[in-house]
């Protein structure tokens, strides 16, 4: 990217301001133009289509310029009908503009533009919720405005510089910022107005930061709507923006400086880059927004961000085309390894042939919202879910006919009514959330205080297994049971169960299991030590698109899927219940399943009591340990690894000196002391108090018997 002299910078700036014309004015409209026509080109087959399209649109205009089937009065503050007049409405400018296109000089598309503008500009239409009248219409009104810019007239620019679009008024924080300033900044452009277009280009690049308010964290995860992971809301449409201004700035004055662009860069890459798989973002980042379609289509804006970057950044243009090539239909995945963002309460593990995230929350971490009617069911989204992937269509679209009371990974009260709904957003009332991870495997913990439930659960990632632990269940003067969720997906083929002597296809229906166990269904296996319970449910269930969002606009209709649902029982008001299962998302066939029952080919459990949870990998060669108080962790034979305050460790002895990986979940120690060696590790804080340490211990091997 070209940057001009600072001097003639602030020159141009001055002289633009004080309403000369000025040749950065002319390139940053052009720019602006060519970002919107080029991001919605239609391919050459679809042109005549999309042309037709808006043809049928103008022709079908009432005489005062709506359109019939438009509900205007409708005042819903989520899915707001009216709006999608300006959705028809930009849909037919882009037409008009499209470079080549047969329609740039119609007469009769031209008519019905202004008709329609018009008509929304006269009425002035406005809704309940704030965000569409000072970010959603003024990012239409003004995409339309800069579109038509020569070919508006003298009432229509007024209309829309002076009346509609100072609605967005700099200020609030994050994402909102950037929209309101982007808005802003469309507004001085159409204005001509060069100090309005500074003051709002700075406002953006201000929004381009690490923080530990709202924003991208330290961890570069995406938080809005206070300490909340946003990755697939307001945090998709922060990529968006940033890329966005970061093409249309290049090669003008306002043109961000290169440590914005690497933050952009970290964010996409070390963030969002984790979050999809097969071209599906993973639920637990879409936030509230679950309707139909959701994962694919976010992973589809995605992967238009990551193309984008690849040219305002195209001296990494390898890594954002690495993210758009691995999430094509069949591709190999090549981003392996665990990823945890400390600061939202979250862990990605992904092998080379499977994806699997734990979504949790703490005090510090807000879980969910329910917000214009978004997420009506969302109780337990981040209860300890974990959602476990190979083709990335396990869970697609399964939200109407979803049982929400039994998430993959929670543990949680059977109400007969269902869940509760959020009042707005909620914690749990827990500090001991975490996890640590040395960037291939990962450990993930939460001790678990909702709703008069307590439970001390742990999810460990070694060796393409998932070993998951749950200890001190317990609730009092509650009358539903309480039940984990071992998984809950669509049901794909055929089911198998066996017990390491013999095997058998399952029918529909409902099947109770009794360890030591194993289940296999759709290239996962499932694991139950000796001792253990578990209920199979195959078959139908029912429900629709309302459960999910309580809006006129999305269908009442009751809907029947297919589903696999595993759960483990522990009634009505358990007092120190427990469980322990292996998930095996790699590799697992009915045929080698039989194998997993012998301990000494599976991960290892080494303890599930109240105060210590821990996992041995298959040759004793690494081990995971979620610490919930000081104590020791006998290793076999002599050999015990101690540590002075609560903590998640792993010791990895298959390199020359012992690494040990070790972090705080509560986010308050500054220390922590291995009595045994007598060594203190310091440990991060501030932003990054949580995210894990590593050290050699040089003088210690191990191996667990």
């Amino acid at each position: 990217m070209k940057r001009l002299p600072a001097a003639i910078a602030v020159l141009s700036s001055l002289l633009f301001g004080a309403g000369v014309a000025a040749a950065e004015y002319e390139q940053l409209t052009r720019n602006f133009r060519d970002y919107y026509l080029s991001r919605n080109a239609p391919s050459s087959s679809r042109r005549f289509v999309v042309e037709q399209n808006a043809l049928e649109l103008a022709r079908s205009l009432k005489a005062d310029g709506s359109w019939a089937d438009v509900d205007y009065t409708d005042q819903t503050r989520g899915g707001w009908r009216p709006y999608l007049h300006l959705s028809r409405l930009t849909s037919m400018v882009r037409a008009y503009r499209m470079p080549g296109g047969s329609q740039t000089a119609s007469p009769e598309l031209k008519a019905g533009i202004h008709k329609a503008l018009g008509h929304w500009l006269e009425q002035d239409y406005q809704c309940l919720n704030w965000w569409y009248n000072q970010i959603g219409v003024p990012m239409a009104i003004g995409e339309i405005g800069i579109l038509l810019q020569d070919e508006l007239t003298p009432d229509e620019h007024e209309l829309i510089v002076n009346k509609i679009m100072p609605r967005a008024k700099i200020g609030m924080t994050g994402q909102n910022r950037v929209w309101v300033a982007s808005n802003t900044l469309v507004r001085g452009l159409l204005m001509k107005d060069g100090s309005l277009v500074r003051e709002a280009a700075d406002a953006v690049g201000e929004e381009i930061r690490v923080t530990t308010s709202e924003g991208v964290q330290p961890d570069f995860s995406f938080h809005q709507h206070g300490p909340q992971q946003q990755f697939g809301n307001y945090g998709l449409s922060f990529a968006g923006s940033a890329s966005m201004w970061l093409r249309i700035f290049s090669g003008t004055p306002f043109e961000f400086p290169q440590a914005k662009l690497d933050i952009v860069h970290d964010y996409l890459i070390e963030g969002q880059n984790w979050v999809v798989w097969r071209g599906r973002m993973d639920l637990s980042s879409c936030g509230r927004q679950l309707d139909e379609g959701c994962q694919a289509g976010k992973g589809r804006s995605l992967a238009a961000i990551m193309q984008r970057m690849s040219e305002v950044d195209p001296a990494r243009a390898d890594e954002y085309l690495a993210f758009v090539n691995r999430n094509r239909d069949a591709a190999a995945n090549d981003l392996v390894g665990n990823r945890h963002f400390w600061r939202s309460d979250y862990m990605i593990q992904r092998g080379a042939n499977y994806y699997a995230s734990v979504k949790m929350c703490s005090r510090r971490v807000i879980g969910g919202e329910l917000v214009n009617s978004e997420n009506m069911s969302g109780y337990h989204l981040a209860d300890g879910a974990l959602l476990v992937h190979r083709t990335g269509r396990e869970c697609e679209d399964i939200q109407p006919v979803w049982d929400w009371q039994k998430i993959p990974g929670t543990t949680a009260p059977q109400r007969p009514d269902g869940p509760p709904r959020l009042r707005k957003r909620y914690n749990i009332d827990s500090d001991f959330v975490g996890g640590a991870s040395d960037g291939r495997i990962g450990c993930a913990t939460l001790d678990f205080n909702r709703d008069g439930l307590r439970a001390r659960k742990a999810y460990f990632f070694i060796d393409d297994v998932i070993a998951c632990l749950g200890a001190a269940i317990q609730t009092e003067a509650s009358a539903h049971p309480v039940v984990t969720t071992v998984n809950q997906c669509l049901l794909a083929g055929d089911v198998w169960a066996g017990d390491g002597q013999e095997s058998r296809k399952l029918s529909r229906g409902e099947h109770r299991l009794e360890g030591p166990v194993w289940i296999w269904h759709d290239g996962v296996g499932y694991v139950f030590p000796a001792g253990s319970e578990a209920t199979l449910r195959i078959g139908e269930q029912r429900g629709s698109w309302r459960k999910v969002e309580d809006k006129p606009a999305v269908s009442a209709k009751e809907i029947g899927r297919d589903v696999f649902l595993l759960t483990i029982d522990h009634g009505i008001e358990p007092a120190g219940a427990d469980y322990a299962y292996l998930v095996v998302p790699h590799g697992a066939t009915p045929e080698s399943m039989p194998q997993r029952i012998d301990a000494s080919s599976s991960v290892r459990v080494l303890a599930n009591t109240p105060g210590l949870q821990a996992v041995a990998s298959a040759d004793g060669a690494v081990v995971e340990a979620s610490f919930y108080e000081p104590g020791e962790l006998g290793l076999g034979r002599t050999q015990e690894f101690a540590v002075s305050q609560p903590c998640v460790a792993m010791l990895d002895g298959t390199r020359e000196a012992t690494r040990l990986t070790i972090a705080d979940p509560t986010q308050k120690l500054r220390e922590i002391v291995l009595p045994l060696d007598g060594r203190t590790v310091t440990l991060p804080q501030d932003g990054e108090a949580g995210k894990s340490v590593q050290i050699d211990l040089p003088n210690r091997s191990f191996k667990t018997e």
